[in-house]
């Protein structure tokens, strides 16, 4: 196994390992050429005081038989579980009787996955047993209040221990408010409530943290509230937001049911969304709002206007493409800039001012006095605009093309104002620009747009060879088939540079080398087949993509001129555009090329940049690819693992609360469970969330973080487990296992 496979597997093991230390299974590996089978994990306090062999158990299944471990009853069920394995059956599973050293009995439920050899054989098999013993009543307790507390102890700022039957307060640690004259839970409820700033969360809060709510969420099965607010305490140092977590428990002698309550810094958390949903939000050149965070803002303003007179310009720059092609993209970007700086100057803080993308803004007014009103701010865009700028003796000219709609006149929605300020805008840049249109009926009729050389000019700097990159940016993203796409978008480069043959190579996962995956030939080239194309090794691939410069481009303008049997090309070829495909860290990861038949070629600057973007891009979406595939072959052996657990198990997204997997178990439980839906319609069967959620207990600043909780379902008592675990997509989620304690609660 080469060293990328074995990263590979490394990542895919990784998220085993965690799971199956966050559960309750034994795990033993059985070797199919030895018959050996010996205890590799263990998490069963029976199994860790018995005296099993040192070295595992030798002829299996018979010697479990002969040392007694396993009873003579379960025999059948075992041999048929072994056989299976055999045959390479990859899923089966069985129920057994064993005895521990103390002559004591147990039932194990018996799974297995089968472990292949670097050749796609079966070498052995991971057995996974779970005891289904319950457990006893004081290990239930001492394990709940330990995850009750432990996960709660990251930036912590009070807490609080409290009796809710008595309406006593035992403990006031902390100084996120003054707890002197506080004797009773019901003063640290309104001292805590008081501390809210706004009414909406007061109100909520008394709803939520009476005693009498609490008592009430904890007899219907629920152990924790959690409310977070924004808290700011009286000596105006600390945390504007917190959260607070009250965690209960059933006292075992008097019945009485008693809190610890927590208050927790939420500060770091927040500011970090807070910051994500502006970067999110922003366009990172001018610092308006982007095209995806104006559009439902200016669709809610009008929803709002209740017919009140609103209006919408569309602004696009005039003779831009100039301002780029005579001093670069770096100029261009500033010059952007100050028009955006131009803009908020002109209009108020409520005003929406967003860029489309481009050289296009767009303006939203709302509740604007008068239609004059509306048109003396156009004047002002237009002279705002307007500006000569010199470098070196260059000089080139700009200005501004603005187009008008008034809501409700020309429409109540966003699209219909955004059509007709956009034909507004239009007709001003193809009558002369510098100046502004305000949308009429039949505007297109009345006055036809003309292919004057202003308009020729204006079509092609939006054309597909001035705008590659992006087109091809696009198509990528927009892609059903990404592999598909990444041919066409082959077909279209070797196009636009002319040449003759296209190809690409990648490195083969599976065999360990890189090679050829995709050849295109243009029409009317006779195609050479890929008999040509020899194999490369890894050590063979570092040399070569020493070749490539460090903006990822290696251009060989007369093949025939070179002494050098590694470079990869097709015989007869003239010339070649070669560029690497890199991950963000830089590591190439293969490469396309483009070849020219006919002569040798000389690539110009121009064409050198375009190639280098268009590398990028390729290159990201090829890794992303890379990425998904592993991503997915990852996910389907975790889901085999947890299809063969005995205990209901499942994975969410703890703040969407949809249901990312559901095993075996939880599907025959609830029949209608799938993936996507939310977890508490799929499995509980409600309309809302469920009012204590082990998710929403786990501390999102601790990845060790656990959490328990015990809850009646279709009048069983059900103990639910939760710890984080990292999903093959990168994301983190909740996962979740539950099983049946009700005969424990009846002792």
């Amino acid at each position: 196994m080469n060293h990328k496979q074995a990263d590979a597997q490394a990542e895919i093991d990784a998220p085993f390992n965690q799971m199956l230390r966050q559960t309750s299974t034994d795990v033993w590996f059985f070797d199919f050429r030895t018959t050996n089978l010996k205890l590799a994990l263990c998490h069963s306090e029976w199994l860790k005081l018995g005296e099993l062999p040192e070295n595992g158990f030798e002829n299996v299944p018979e010697s479990l038989f002969e040392t007694g471990f396993v009873v003579e009853a379960s025999r059948a069920p075992l041999w048929a579980l072994f056989r299976s394995m055999r045959d390479n059956i990859e899923n089966d599973s069985c129920a057994i009787q064993v005895v521990d050293r103390k002559g004591r009995a147990h039932w194990l439920h018996v799974s297995y996955m089968l472990v292949f050899d670097a050749h796609g054989k079966p070498e052995g098999a991971f057995v996974l047993t779970q005891t289904t013993d319950a457990r006893k009543d004081i290990e239930l307790t001492l394990v709940r209040l330990h995850n009750l507390t432990c996960h709660m102890r990251s930036g912590r700022l009070a807490s609080f221990e409290a009796n809710l039957t008595t309406d006593e307060l035992f403990v006031c640690e902390g100084n996120w408010l003054d707890a002197s004259g506080l004797s009773s839970y019901s003063d640290l409820e309104d001292a805590i409530t008081r501390r809210m700033r706004c009414i909406e969360q007061r109100a909520r809060g008394l709803r939520k943290l009476s005693s009498a709510a609490l008592v009430r969420v904890f007899n219907e099965g629920g152990q924790d509230v959690r409310l977070e607010f924004n808290g700011k305490p009286t000596n105006s140092e600390g945390s504007e937001w917190v959260s607070l977590s009250v965690f209960m428990s059933k006292a075992q002698v008097s019945g009485e049911i008693c809190a610890l309550i927590y208050v927790n810094d939420m500060d770091p958390r927040r500011r970090a969304e807070l910051e994500l949903q502006q970067k999110a939000e922003s366009d990172p050149l001018t610092g308006l709002y982007n095209r995806s965070a104006i559009v439902p803002r200016i669709s809610k303003a009008l929803a709002k206007s209740k017919g009140a007179l609103c209006a919408m310009y569309m602004i696009d720059l005039d003779d831009f493409k100039g301002i780029n092609d005579t001093f670069g993209h770096m100029y261009g970007d500033a010059v952007l800039s100050e028009m955006a700086s131009h803009l908020q100057r002109i209009f108020r803080r409520t005003d929406l001012i967003g860029r489309m993308g481009g050289d296009e803004f767009i303006v939203f007014l709302a509740d604007i006095p008068s239609e004059e009103f509306a048109m003396q701010r156009a004047e002002l865009i237009c002279s705002s605009m307007q500006a000569t700028h010199m470098l070196q003796g260059e000089e080139r000219a700009i200005s501004g093309s603005v187009g008008l709609a008034y809501a409700p006149q020309h429409g109540t929605t966003f699209d219909e104002l955004y059509a007709h300020s956009d034909d507004a805008m239009y007709h001003a840049k193809n009558h002369g620009k510098n100046k502004y249109c305000v949308y009429r009926q039949g505007l297109d009729k009345q006055a036809p747009m003309m292919m004057t050389a202003t308009g020729i000019e204006y079509y092609l700097s939006k054309s597909f060879r001035e705008n590659m990159p992006e087109y091809v940016f696009q198509i990528l993203y927009h892609a059903d088939d990404l592999q598909l796409a990444i041919e066409a978008v082959l077909q279209l480069f070797a196009k636009h540079y002319d040449t003759q043959h296209a190809f690409t190579y990648e490195f083969d996962h599976d065999l360990g080398v890189y090679r050829l995956k995709s050849d295109w030939y243009a029409p009317g080239t006779e195609p050479i087949g890929g008999s040509w194309a020899r194999e490369m090794t890894e050590p063979e691939f570092e040399a070569y993509q020493a070749r490539f410069a460090t903006d990822g481009i290696y251009h060989v303008a007369d093949i025939h001129g070179m002494e050098d049997d590694a470079f990869v090309a097709t015989p007869g070829a003239r010339a070649a555009l070669q560029g690497a495909f890199r991950s963000k860290d830089g590591e190439c990861f293969g490469f396309f090329s483009l070849e020219e038949y006919r002569d040798s070629r000389v690539l110009t600057s121009d064409e050198h940049d375009t190639l280098k973007s268009l590398t990028e891009i390729i290159g990201t979406f090829m890794q992303a690819k890379s990425n998904q595939a592993r991503s997915e072959r990852q996910s389907a052996t975790l889901r085999a693992v947890m299809d063969s657990m005995m205990d209901a198990v499942y994975v969410i997204d703890p703040v969407e609360k949809v249901l990312v997997f559901a095993n075996r178990v939880v599907e025959q439980l609830a029949p209608d469970v799938e993936p996507g839906k939310k977890c508490y319609e799929a499995i509980m069967h409600q309309d809302g969330p469920c009012a204590v959620c082990v998710g929403d207990m786990l501390d999102p600043m601790n990845l060790e973080s656990t959490a328990r909780q015990e809850y009646l379902f279709k009048g069983r008592w059900m103990q639910t487990d939760a710890n984080w675990i990292e999903w093959p997509n990168g994301k983190r989620y909740a996962l979740i296992s539950s099983h049946d304690v009700t005969d424990l609660k009846n002792q």
